[in-house]
């Protein structure tokens, strides 16, 4: 009997699934084996069981002893089972699965191993046919993945693959296992990727549990499984994808799983635990706080249930250690890290020596010590860090795959420590332990981009140590790699942003090479943009970025460099409140920055700020931080400016004592020590109070000294410093100081001997004589100009002659500022007289004197050559133009002159006395594609040309121009055509350079080459003779780095500064070869002389200047050409011709030398000119080989300040040129008419080929304006954005031409607007509509108050006014705009074409005006317009879609002020028609969409009707998809798919709504960036998401987050800001909801003034007022509520009743504010009993629901209300039945098992107390569906049981489905039945009432 009953005991568990069942069912197989203990015939069938039944209660119960029985148990039965057996089988699974059981508990190896031998003898035993042949696969399958985690070997992972594909055969189709097998598979190949990291095994693992999941529905007990694990694998996957969409949707399931598993479930601890370690990883990723919040508190609940012998413990305790290192990284708080270090110590100490989690638990506790040693200094921290990590590296072995991180780990340990005390040997091993894991992680490893960097960071530090540049270049080359491999969504790109970025600023310190330092801003720019919000690491970005910003600002002077530093500086400071981490190097940095402006400015204030700043920094610094000493030695340096200031010797001796302090912390091998020697002894000779601070400081000074290394520039400086003070201060031993200054001489002398060995450096420091600088006059004198405030001179160095000095006393500084001013002006005015005027004044103050002097030289006559070398601004002057205007002597007519920048540069050109004979050497450098620049498409070309021309040249081009190639060729080559990008650097002239493929070839390095063959350079470069107004000197620009090489003088004309234009090179290379004779000529040569008109008698007449008149006979020594693309430079732009003869020969006057041909055309060029006027192409594709191309890429890039130059026609003539132009006309006039593109390209491909010479602006202006027009047209057609840039740079140039007045301005300022406006909707840069609408203002100008101005203008620019203010909010652009279309709508005529397009742009600014005042005549006024424009469309009308948006646009903004429900009804038709004309490939068919979801949504607030959410949740889907990527308009998509399915979640309660929402909302935030006009929408729409899953969860992270997002949006709409009111709002509702949490009242108060800032932005009749006032009464009710103050019920109920006395009859929220009012009332009544607030509360909520139909969302809320206030009152009995009624009637409108519908039951139940029934039918049915709804660990489960229980004990016996429901024993009577049922609530309860039981107990007498 004993069996039988356990055999029916053990059956009725697998039913029921009742404990108790398996307690008593031992028991029986216990006492009936009792009497057979120890017996060998013992029934091996029944130990079998009697083992199951001990597994299956450990499985629940999780007690070992369990366990303990069950193996025994199962190896006694075994033993008596015969080979043969069926049962054998069973036992051999069921033992294998208990020691698997015991191993996972215990990680006792023996037992997996032994468990492993069992199931194989299983499967031996069962062929392929047997049933339980899959579970045994699985079985064996799951304990070889176990074995392989702990031993590692790879074979059993392979194994036990194979195992699970072979069960998962087995069990195809619907298999009820095939879920099983499909998990363990999935398992496994997710061991094995996180082996060898191949992205298919996650992949099928992936697949598969997305199959298992399937196959496990709702109600499955394993579904909770199949979410957790297919989690795991979306996170694995998204750790090597860096996709946050897996991540996101793996926390979904996670929840959904913890969801699954509640209260006492077993793996509730598990899913906890996996669920926070989700949230990290998505913390690590968006750095939303809430994350981190939540991870606590789920890791402090998963630790909480897992007891201190539970095996996966350890896993909770690591998971809430990393949360808190996490938060303390992000907050600062000294407990958190503290926390993480004792919760990683507890885990380790639970995991055993050979535990394999044992080197993760080392790794993280390493980790946070580490961080706690950076916080706190405490080198004890970093010891056993390392000691830490090395015993993880020891339990690894070197194929391991975590063996990798554990070298990473001990690396960044070891440069920790190196940092602390500069032991090299530290560095070394880190950089050896990052090599070898870069050697490891190969390919495309997701851990390789962190190896990368951490080894970049390495070498870094290693270079910082011993200045060995290499590492700063190959750190360089790691970080590019690192950065490669982090895609913009990568959550460490900023990290590597960052890092490069540090490199390339050591690089720049090291060579100072500007694009490097620009470069560092790039990057540190974009990881500011990637680390927005409340990112933890956005202050180290704004720190860096500050930084860098210094730095560039010490280079270039710039002071808005060093104020936006300091504001960075400031920014970061903010965020970084009380014990951050990284405050201290904030204070400093922001100090440095200050210190910086008092240097500039002088500013006391600054000075005082930085002085405080550091003294908090080392106030607050601990003793032992290793950057301590830094901060007491910049106080110091702070407080010794201070002195020199105001010279207060405190200062002084306070400086003294910090300086050493700073010597203290800075030990002998410290790498500062140094600098706190040197500076602690110049500070002490420098107070020199006494003797010994002089012997001291010398002393500290000498000591110093050793410690720099030989060579080095801080040595050079030391070593001239100590000499300095040495004679400044002699010691009183004397021979100590000679002793020291021989020691000293000899070392400097060895220094100098051994610079003088190297080659190019004999002459170092040795002075040049001047007999041989005199050699630099051999072809003329050479005038030096020196200008100085004590005096001003000219110097006329002669080759045999004495030098002459000329004073020039009228040219003092200020003279000479105020001519270059005047002369830059001179190019903006037409007035020649004013040209005339400055060239006399030149004349006047600096030429005549000169030129006395020069005529009574005997051996300067006239027409020689002179040379001028002018200095500082006078480079800028042009003297050699001039004269005595109008009439008198004039400097071309006199002298031929050139320029030099210095007498050594011209010296070097006589040094070459070679004869060459035939075509020169020629190298031909092309970079028509530099990475990171513009490419240069027109190079090929142009080197292709000029190889035609001499093929014997040299070609280097694109990748293989490399510095050290073309460096190394230049020195084998006489000439050298360079065509490539150039860029000047003002501030440091020398770093000026040519971009090559590898790098800049700087000035600097060209000069330092010694290149002795070197004839001509040819610079086809931007900015080739570009000097800078600021640094006028000569050899600032390009052509200073050949003008040191180049000895060949090439005939140039020098730009006119009236603004004439040159012609450009032409005839460089000779038709054939012929003798170049080169070299030196005989001194001071007769040259030809000029024509003389004064002198011949001719008559001078006031003739108009000629624009070459300025740049007549002047010759360079190098030539400055245009870029490859076709443009010159502003300086210097020139026209050359080769030499055949001596450089003598070069005097021909320049008006002989230039030639235009007038209609000379060869026969080539004939052809030419026939293809061109056919508009074709070239005979034999010749055409760009023979005529120039026209570019303007170059204008776009460069901006209006880009250098312009004409391109000379060449052969063709201008009769050529007109009928190019005109053909190019003809065919844009029959564009305008049949709309054919390919016109428009023919026309565009005339006009590139075709530009008038110089003498004919007027067809340049016309051929580019032509040409501007057809890329404009053609834009429309192509929607190519490229043709809008070429468009814009045609117009600069024309509006450059025409400020000469050549033609009109109007129509080229129009065309820009509009390609400005094009542009801008295409790119939504906000720089474009500034640019646009300045140009539109321009052209309208001139025509204000013209009543003819032109409409379709003034409307263009109100439209771009209109596009600003949505982008800006500026109420002064939407004014503009308003009055402009009233303007433009006056001019236009009924019929205008335009007319449409103005009402509706009016009508929209109308609205948008509403929208800011809330005046609804704008509103009305805007839907008249709208009609009137729809009116004038036919249905046809392409534009026709726009008008049906903007009205449906209108009329649901008037629905939102007024409540007609038409106005959406009509809004709906529109938008459904405008939908229906926008078809699926319509580009703005997304905002059709769009806008008709919206208006559904308006319209199922008022109805109710769920449909419409179902719809407008379809439109915005099919919306977002249509915007995919970076579209500009997926945010706003994914705001409004985000609104809609919150709409829903409030109706039904779908928690996957909000959580949907919630993820939207988050990519919607990480498209905007941080200034980005819709982000503080995005942050105001998760707040209000995050709020409703607080209400649904309970969560506090989320209402926390709520408020953390809607602060951000509140900082982002500042103000006057339109929708600041909105977000008032929304952040006083979150606080309301974190009150209702916390109960703290300054919640409530806060809410209270953010409400009355909101109700003070919303005056008049604002559609928002009434909904502030609404939420402020609700504010003031809780503080009434909390205080009792009647003072805030009055002002609730005066403010209510403001808003349902303003608020229109038919407006959606009126509802709302009447039911407000109502409860204000009914809360007055309670307080004073006054029944007419009552009876009035009645009447409102009467009105409420009427206004609230029965399928609307609140009804319920409404009729419940009622039913209360009826019941309060109940004056009669129908106030009662009432009462009942209608909290009733709410129970049928709530979704069945919804949490509403059972709050609203449970509420109808209690009122019964107090108004009982006799209907109890009717009541039991409600209970029935109640107990369903409230489980036992539901929190209103006691309060169920209490309603309950009376009901229950009144209609016992009729109650039959509600015992069962409530899960009660039928056999109970009525009294025992509701016992058991009050027992069962008191227990449930957190703290059970005996007052509740028993005045349940009372009324259940009662009702008796």
């Amino acid at each position: 009997m004993l069996i039988l009953h356990g055999d029916a005991l053990r059956q009725r568990y697998q039913r029921r699934r009742d404990v108790e069942d398996l307690d008593q069912g031992i028991e029986s197989y216990q006492e009936a084996l009792e009497g057979s203990e120890g017996s060998m015939h013992r029934p091996a069938t029944e130990v079998a069981w009697l083992a199951t039944l001990f597994l299956k209660r450990h499985e629940r119960r999780r007690k070992t002893d369990d366990l303990n029985n069950a193996i025994h148990l199962f190896e006694e039965a075994l033993f008596h089972f015969a080979a043969n057996d069926p049962s054998r089988i069973a036992c051999l699974n069921n033992l294998g699965i208990a020691l698997f059981a015991r191993f996972e508990r215990f990680r006792y190896i023996p037992d997996v191993e032994e468990a492993i031998i069992h199931h194989r003898e299983t499967l031996t035993l069962q062929p392929r046919d047997h049933p339980e042949r899959p579970s045994s696969l699985s079985n064996l399958g799951n304990t070889l993945l176990a074995r392989y985690e702990r031993s590692d070997n790879v074979s059993d992972i392979e194994e036990a693959i194979n195992h699970h594909r072979e069960a998962l055969s087995l069990r195809a189709g619907d298999h009820p296992s095939r879920s099983s097998s499909l998990n363990n598979l999935a398992v496994t190949l997710l061991t094995r990727y996180r082996r060898f990291r191949n992205i298919s095994d996650v992949d099928e693992a992936i697949a598969r549990h997305r199959e298992a999941l399937l196959f496990r529905t709702a109600d499955h007990p394993n579904r909770s499984e199949s979410l957790s694990n297919l989690a795991i694998a979306l996170i694995a996957r998204y750790k090597s994808s860096g996709d946050i969409s897996e991540a996101e949707e793996a926390i979904s399931h996670h929840r959904q799983a913890l969801l699954l598993r509640t209260g006492a479930h077993p793996d509730r601890p598990s899913s906890l635990s996996k669920l926070a370690s989700a949230l990290i990883i998505r913390y690590r990723e968006l750095g939303d706080i809430s994350d981190i919040q939540e991870a606590i508190t789920h890791s402090r609940e998963s630790l909480s249930l897992r007891t201190d012998d539970h095996p996966d413990r350890p896993l909770s305790l690591n998971n809430l250690a990393n949360a808190y290192l996490l938060r303390y990284e992000r907050l600062g708080n000294i407990l958190d890290l503290e926390g993480a270090i004792v919760h990683h110590r507890e885990a380790l100490a639970l995991r055993a020596s050979d535990h394999p989690d044992r080197p993760s638990c080392l790794n993280n506790l390493g980790i946070a010590l580490i961080t706690r040693y950076e916080k706190l200094g405490n080198i004890t921290d970093v010891e056993e860090a390392i000691t830490r990590h090395r015993e993880a590296m020891s339990l690894k072995t070197r194929d391991h795959p975590d063996h990798p991180s554990s070298l990473n780990n001990l690396a960044v340990a070891l440069i920790t420590r190196y940092k602390k005390f500069g032991n090299i040997s530290d560095a070394e091993e880190a950089i050896a332990h990052h090599r070898e894991v870069l050697s490891l992680w190969v390919g495309d490893h997701p851990g390789r981009s962190s190896c990368l960097n951490n080894l970049g960071m390495a070498l870094i530090v290693r270079y910082e140590r011993l200045g060995n540049f290499p590492d700063v270049e190959e750190a360089i080359i790691y970080h590019r790699e690192a950065l490669s491999l982090r895609a913009s969504e990568h959550p460490n790109r900023p990290s590597s942003l960052s890092n490069l970025a540090k490199a390339l600023a050591i690089r720049y310190g090291r060579f100072g090479n500007i694009p490097d330092m620009e470069e560092v801003i790039t990057c540190n720019r974009e990881a500011l943009s990637l680390r927005a919000g409340d990112h933890p690491d956005r202050s180290s970005s704004l720190t860096n970025l500050g930084n860098a910003y210094i730095t560039r600002y010490k280079r270039l002077g710039n002071i808005s460099d060093l104020e936006e530093a300091i504001a960075y500086h400031r920014e970061a400071l903010s965020l970084q409140a009380g014990d951050h981490p990284d405050r201290l190097t904030s204070l400093n940095n922001l100090a440095n920055a200050l210190v910086i402006r008092c240097e500039r400015s002088r500013s006391l204030s600054s000075l005082g700020e930085a002085i405080s700043l550091l003294e908090e920094a080392y106030a607050t610094s601990l003793p032992d931080d290793p950057v301590r000493s830094a901060y007491v030695f910049n106080l110091g340096n702070l407080l010794r400016a201070q002195y020199e200031m105001v010279e207060d010797i405190h200062d002084m001796n306070e400086a003294v004592g910090l300086y050493g302090d700073a010597l203290s912390l800075r030990p002998g091998n410290h790498p500062d020590r140094s600098a706190a020697l040197q500076t602690l002894g110049a500070t002490l000779i420098w107070r020199a109070r006494d003797v010994s601070d002089i012997e001291n400081g010398k002393h500290l000074f000498e000591e110093s000294l050793p410690l720099l290394p030989n060579h080095s520039p801080d040595r050079q400086t030391a070593l001239l410093n100590f000499l300095c003070f040495s004679a400044d201060h002699p010691t009183s031993d004397q021979t100590l100081l000679r002793d020291r200054s021989d020691r000293l001489k000899r070392e400097w002398d060895l220094l100098v001997d051994e610079i003088r060995s190297l080659e190019g450096f004999k002459d170092f420091l040795k002075p040049r004589l001047f007999p041989d600088l005199q050699k630099a006059a051999a072809q003329g004198p050479v005038i030096l100009i020196n200008i100085n405030r004590i005096r001003s001179d000219a110097i006329i160095v002669a080759s045999r002659h004495r030098p002459v000095v000329v004073s020039l006393p009228s040219a003092t500084p200020k003279r000479v500022n105020d001519l270059v001013s005047s002369f830059q002006g001179v190019a903006k005015s037409t007035v020649e007289s004013k040209a005339r005027e400055l060239l006399r004044s030149l004349w006047d103050d600096i030429a005549e004197p000169i030129v006395t002097a020069l005529e009574e030289m005997p051996y300067v006559p006239k027409g020689s050559r002179i040379w001028w070398c002018p200095a500082g601004a006078v480079m800028t002057l042009p003297l050699h133009a001039a004269g005595e205007y109008p009439r008198g002597r004039r400097l071309p007519d006199l002298y031929v002159s050139s320029y030099t920048s210095t007498l050594s540069a011209l010296l070097r050109t006589r040094n070459v006395r070679s004869v060459r004979a035939g075509v020169p050497n020629v190298l031909l450098v092309g970079q028509s594609c530099t990475p990171k620049l513009r490419p240069l498409p027109a190079v090929p070309e142009e080197i292709a040309r000029v190889k035609n021309r001499m093929p014997n040249a040299t070609v280097i081009e694109d990748e293989k121009g490399t510095r050290n190639a073309v460096l190394s060729a230049v020195m084998q080559h006489q000439w050298v055509h360079l065509s490539c990008h150039g860029d000047i650097h003002s501030n440091d002239p020398l770093q000026s350079h040519f971009a090559l493929h590898d790098g800049p070839l700087t000035v600097l390095e060209l000069m330092q080459s010694r290149l002795p063959d070197a004839e001509l350079a040819f610079l086809s470069c931007c900015h080739s003779a570009s000097g800078n107004s600021t640094i006028p000197d000569e050899f600032l620009h390009l052509t200073s780095g050949v003008h040191s090489f180049v000895p060949q003088r090439l005939q140039v004309l020098v730009k006119d500064p009236t603004g004439g234009k040159s012609t450009i090179v032409q005839n460089m290379i000779p038709e054939q070869s012929s003798s170049l004779e080169i070299g030196d000529h005989a001194d001071e040569t007769p040259l030809p002389e000029s024509t003389d008109r004064s002198s011949t008698g001719e008559e001078v007449t006031d003739a108009p200047l000629h624009p070459n008149t300025l740049s007549r006979r002047v010759t360079l020594d190098s030539v400055p050409y245009c870029d490859a693309q076709g443009y010159g430079n502003d300086d210097t732009v020139v026209h050359t011709y080769a030499e055949g003869r001596s450089a003598d020969s070069s005097a021909v006057t320049p008006s002989h030398q230039e030639t235009h041909h007038n209609g000379d055309i060869s026969q080539d060029d004939a052809s030419v000119e026939q293809s061109l006027l056919s508009g074709g192409e070239s005979p034999n594709d010749e055409l760009h080989s023979v005529v120039p191309c026209w570019d303007l890429d170059h204008v776009v890039e460069e901006g209006p300040s880009c250098p312009r130059i004409s391109v000379s026609l060449g052969t063709l003539g201008i009769d050529v040129a007109l009928q190019v132009i005109s053909q190019a006309m003809g065919l844009f006039a029959t564009f305008l008419s049949n709309k054919d593109p390919h016109l428009l390209q023919r026309a565009i491909h005339l006009l590139d080929h075709i530009i008038p010479p110089l003498s004919y602006d007027i067809l340049l202006v016309g051929s580019l304006w032509l040409q501007a027009t057809c890329r404009h047209h053609l834009f429309d057609k192509t929607q190519d954005t490229s043709l809008l840039d070429q468009c814009i740079g045609a117009c600069e140039v024309i509006l450059d031409l025409q400020a000469w007045g050549l033609t009109d301005r109007h129509t080229t300022l129009v065309l820009r607007g509009d390609a400005f406006g094009d542009r801008y909707d295409r790119g939504h840069d906000i720089e474009d509509l500034d640019r646009g609408i300045g140009s539109y203002q321009e052209a309208l100008e001139p025509l204000e108050g013209n009543a003819e101005r032109p409409a379709s203008l003034v409307m263009r620019l109100g439209a771009l006014l209109l596009k600003r203010h949505e982008r800006r909010k500026k109420f002064g652009d939407l004014n503009d705009a308003i009055r402009l279309f009233c303007e433009a709508l006056l001019l236009l005529t009924v019929d205008d074409p335009e007319r449409p397009t103005c009402l509706d742009n009016l009508g929209t600014a109308l609205e948008a005006r509403y929208w800011r005042l809330g005046d609804i005549a704008d509103a009305e006024e805007a839907i008249v317009h709208h009609r009137e424009a729809l009116e004038l469309r036919d249905k046809d009308h392409p534009d026709r879609t726009f008008c049906l948006n903007n009205l449906g646009s209108a009329l649901t903004t008037r629905y939102q002020k007024l409540g007609n429900i038409a106005d959406v009804e009509e809004a709906i038709i529109h938008h459904r028609e405008a939908l229906s004309l926008r078809g699926a490939d319509h580009p703005n068919r997304a905002s059709a969409l769009n806008n008709l979801a919206n208006v559904l949504v308006a319209r199922y607030e008022k109805l109710g009707n769920i449909s419409d959410v179902e719809e407008a949740i379809i439109l915005h889907r099919e919306a977002l998809s249509l915007r995919e990527g970076d579209h500009p308009d997926r945010p706003s998509s994914l705001n409004n798919l985000a609104n809609a399915l919150l709409a829903r979640y409030e109706r039904f309660g779908n928690i996957a709504d909000v959580e949907e929402t919630i993820i939207h909302l988050h990519e919607a935030l990480s498209l905007l960036p941080s200034d980005h006009s819709d982000r503080a929408s995005s942050l105001g729409n998760l707040a209000v998401a995050l709020t409703n899953r607080y209400n649904r969860s309970g969560d506090i992270a989320d209402i926390e987050a709520a408020i953390i997002h809607l602060r951000g949006a509140l900082l982002l709409r500042e103000g006057g800001h339109p929708d600041r009111p909105t977000t008032l709002n929304n952040l006083a509702n979150a606080l309301v909801a974190r009150y209702n949490r916390l109960g703290d009242s300054s919640n409530i108060e806060e809410t209270i003034l953010h409400l009355r800032e909101a109700l003070s932005l919303l005056t008049g009749n604002h559609p928002d007022r009434p909904g502030t006032l609404n939420n402020l009464a609700n504010a003031l009710l809780f503080r009434y509520e909390k205080s009792r103050s009647l003072s805030s019920l009055g002002e609730a109920i005066r403010l209510l009743e403001e808003a349902s006395t303003t608020s229109h009859l038919d407006t959606p929220a009126r509802s709302l504010y009447v039911f407000s009012l109502a409860n204000v009332l009914t809360k007055q009544y309670l307080m004073a009993e006054d029944v007419h607030d009552l009876n009035e509360a009645i009447s409102l909520y009467e009105e409420t629901l009427s206004l609230r139909p029965n399928d609307h969302p609140d009804r319920p809320a409404a009729l419940q209300s009622l039913a209360a206030a009826f019941l309060n009152r109940a004056r009669d009995a129908s106030d009662v039945e009432h009462g009942m009624q209608h909290f009733e009637a709410s129970l049928f409108l709530f979704p069945s098992h919804s949490p509403q519908r059972q709050t609203a039951i449970l509420n109808f139940l209690s009122f019964q107390e107090n108004h009982p029934t006799s209907d109890w039918t009717r009541l039991r049915g409600w209970c029935i569906e109640l107990a369903k709804l409230t489980p036992e660990e539901h929190p209103d489960y006691s309060r169920m049981t209490s309603w309950v229980a009376p009901i229950l004990h009144v209609c016992y016996d009729t109650a039959s489905e509600l015992v069962t429901a409530l899960g009660l024993n039928p056999d109970m009577n009525a009294e025992d039945a509701t016992l058991a049922l009050l027992q069962k609530g008191s227990r449930s309860s957190a703290s059970p009432s005996i007052h509740q039981l028993g005045a349940t107990c009372l009324w259940i007498l009662e009702l008796e």
